[in-house]
């Protein structure tokens, strides 16, 4: 079993981004998300989540890693006033990248005020994505 965690904790300017989020993968015969977290903790950002790791798991298998996996997100903390939905997606991204790749290969994020996107960049070739 992998285990992922990532968490953003950021201020830009007069606005402040943060989430948390926690997960498990193991083998399975199909690609699978499940939110295990706490309906109370989760609350309205299980879609964002479920898409973050989706966009993840698609990354992750353009990578060369094609074996299905069960991910299931065991904890998220988000703050109503500072927690987005971009901000849920941005973290579920990276929380399922770090089950994946070694630290060095990880991408990392910068917030684009321009777009109010989370962006990927990668260190090897410095690309910025959404």
């Amino acid at each position: 079993m992998r285990h992922g965690k990532f968490r953003i904790a950021k201020q830009t300017g007069s606005s402040a981004h943060f989430a948390s989020v926690a997960l498990n993968v193991e083998l399975a015969t199909a690609d699978e998300v499940v939110i295990e977290a706490e309906s109370t903790a989760i609350r309205g950002w299980g879609n964002a989540v479920r898409t973050g790791v989706e966009q993840a798991l698609q990354i992750v298998h353009d990578l060369d890693h094609h074996d299905p996996v069960r991910v299931a997100v065991t904890e998220f903390v988000g703050i109503p006033t500072d927690t987005s939905d971009e901000d849920a997606r941005a973290a579920a991204v990276l929380a399922t990248l770090s089950a994946f790749l070694e630290p060095s290969a990880l991408p990392s994020l910068r917030f684009s005020t321009e777009t109010a996107e989370w962006l990927i960049e990668w260190p090897r070739t410095g690309n910025a994505t959404g």
